[in-house]
């Protein structure tokens, strides 16, 4: 009876958490395929070689008292952090934790932090205090169980490593294939170690990031500016948190009163959506009109917004918050920079809110350039970073602060304050009534909406929805056709719009190297009619960069969704008329005939049509 006991002891452990990993992803479990089912044992298999090492070492040292509780403590600390952290997270976001998990630790250390203190709460702690505590008890004891010692006295910690490492190595290897199939202590293990192996040295962005540009050169062509443009570009700024767009809060007491002053030349675009929710793409899109889903050649060779200005010799600038190191925008914009480039790297300002300066500053730089060159007609980009997580604004405009989301509303709020500070500054030096006032959001932000917490693993419609407002003077309104930008604030828009909107805007539309361009843009034109049921495609991976979160696609008042970051794959679909917070998928109850005519739209993009196919094997 005592060796029985004792043998229960020694798989006391593995057997339980074996057994409660297999039941907490069952649901899961059905839907794998062979491969993901074979990884899924290999992993089971390592976990128990690690299991094993571990003890060994344990033994081995058990005469060595330092080394013994030292051993003992790191491994209790292993696995309760692993395997608590690892359901806590699917618990919260429908998804194990994964490669790309640990790329946002990785590249946003002290957002990570940030963010984990948010989130954490205390029956977490004392669960994890518990888990710790009896695993450390469990192996100091094992460590002085005779039965395990003379089962483990002729294992080698040298032969058990022989066994480990190719393991490891096939999964490291074959990540992109069984990432979050393993048994949830392994599945870190792999992650962690992939990560190693593709360690990055540069300290402000790990990763290869965005291409440098060859973009095709334009011609100067007659012709005399009659108005300014100022293109505002915020980050991660979603519709949903803006009092103008029907929030429940006052985020945005500015616009609502220029709403109020100026109804006829304020034009707010109620269907704005993303073309990507991740910034190294958005961007790129707002000021190329070149979608993720475009071929990389049209990404580098393409102009930006300002290089269109140049032709009519316009004055440009870009003034942004941020640091231009992040994916390599530095590089991407390295060839034909605007007339000013002024950045936070180029500011040499102090970080305020994770990579960018305070936004005060960086309007007081703008409304400084402005007044340098108010008799000159000009073409300038400013780029804010109030609303980027971790949303830190000055103490004065906190407005809530009960709930998570309050830090959001604080930044929206900050944001909306800024505007107000612009609008002034383009009145003072006598500027906005002969200025166009582009304002659009690169993507927007979740907040546990459907599980998930930032931008990139979630195509749903927190995260797609972003504000466009143009604000256009009485004076240029009547020499465009404004009853028609007027409808179109009610049809589906993206920020892949805004290039083509310019070209015709400036009216270089019939120049002849621009008719050699406009055909490649998907975006649409906001001055002329187009589809009432566009579709609008919202993409994460390319053969610049590969989040692996599938791809969205809308059409008319329908979102289909085709994820790609959970195991298995996931397929989703939402009417957004009845449904507009997308709490229930009508996968199931949708007509075959109607999803094959969305997967048809999908199948004519090459990027899509690999991610359909993982649907939809050939």
């Amino acid at each position: 009876m005592k060796i029985l006991l004792e043998y229960f002891f020694i798989l006391l452990f593995p057997v339980v958490y074996i057994l409660t990993d297999i039941v907490f992803r069952n649901k899961y479990l059905i839907h794998y395929s062979v491969m993901q089912l074979f990884f899924y044992i290999v992993s089971i298999v390592f976990s128990l070689v690690v299991f094993i090492f571990t003890v060994v070492l344990i033994i081995k040292n058990r005469n060595r008292i330092f080394l013994k509780y030292t051993t003992g403590f790191i491994s209790a600390f292993y696995y309760s952090s692993t395997i608590l952290s690892s359901y806590v997270f699917i618990s919260s976001t429908g998804i194990f934790p994964n490669y790309y998990t640990f790329t946002f630790i990785k590249n946003e250390p002290g957002n990570s932090l940030s963010l984990l203190k948010d989130s954490i709460h205390l029956w977490q702690v004392i669960i994890f205090l518990i888990l710790f505590v009896s695993l450390f008890r469990y192996f100091i004891r094992l460590s002085e169980s005779e039965l395990f010692h003379k089962i483990s006295s002729k294992a080698r910690p040298s032969l058990l490593l022989l066994i480990l490492l190719p393991l490891l190595f096939l999964q490291v290897r074959c990540i992109h294939r069984c990432d979050q199939c393993l048994i949830v202590d392994t599945n870190f293990t792999v992650d962690v170690s992939r990560h190693l192996v593709e360690w990055d040295t540069s300290r402000s962005f790990t990763g290869e990031g965005l291409p440098t540009r060859n973009p095709v050169k334009l011609n100067t062509v007659n012709g005399k500016p009659g108005f300014n443009v100022l293109l505002i570009i915020f980050e991660s700024l979603r519709r949903q948190n803006m009092h103008i767009y029907g929030y429940n809060r006052q985020t945005t007491p500015f616009l609502n009163s220029l709403q109020n002053r100026e109804t006829d030349n304020l034009y707010i675009f109620r269907h704005a959506y993303t073309v990507s929710t991740t910034t190294m793409l958005a961007i790129p899109a707002i000021l190329s009109g070149i979608t993720p889903e475009q071929p990389e050649h049209l990404f580098r060779s393409s102009p930006l917004a300002w290089e269109y200005a140049e032709m009519l010799n316009y004055h440009t600038f870009f003034i942004s918050s941020h640091s231009m190191q992040w994916y390599r925008f530095d590089k991407y914009y390295s060839l034909n920079k605007p007339d000013l480039y002024w950045n936070k790297d180029t500011s040499g300002l102090p970080s305020f809110n994770d990579l960018g300066i305070d936004d005060r500053l960086t309007v007081e730089k703008l409304n400084e350039h402005l007044s340098e060159i108010k008799n000159k007609p000009f073409f300038g980009v400013l780029q804010f970073n109030a609303t980027h997580f971790p949303y830190k604004v000055p103490e004065e405009f906190i407005r809530w602060d009960e709930k998570y989301i309050d830090k959001y509303d604080n930044s929206v709020f900050y944001q909306d304050f800024l505007l107000e500070k612009v609008f002034a500054g383009l009145s003072g030096n006598n500027l906005l009534k002969k200025t166009v006032v582009i304002m659009i959001s690169d993507h927007g932000e979740a907040f546990k909406e459907h599980n998930s917490i930032g931008h990139i693993d979630t195509y749903n419609t927190e995260t797609v929805s972003i504000p466009l407002i143009i604000y256009i003077p009485p004076g240029i309104s009547s020499r465009i056709n404004s009853s028609r930008l007027k409808i179109n604030t009610q049809l589906n828009t993206s920020n892949a719009d805004i290039v083509p909107f310019i070209i015709n805007l400036l009216e270089l539309r019939n120049n002849s190297q621009i008719a050699s361009i406009y055909p490649y843009f998907t975006g649409k034109n906001l001055l002329e009619p187009f589809d009432t049921d566009r579709s609008i495609i919202t993409l994460n991976s390319n053969d610049i960069i590969n989040f692996n979160s599938g791809v969205s696609l809308i059409k008319g008042n329908k979102h289909y969704i085709l994820r790609t970051n959970i195991v298995p794959y996931s397929r989703e679909y939402y009417d957004m008329n009845t449904d507009p917070a997308e709490t229930e998928n009508l996968i199931n109850k949708t007509d075959h005939g109607q999803l094959e005519a969305l997967n048809s739209i999908l199948s004519d993009n090459v990027y899509c049509r690999k991610i359909l196919n993982l649907f939809y094997p050939q």
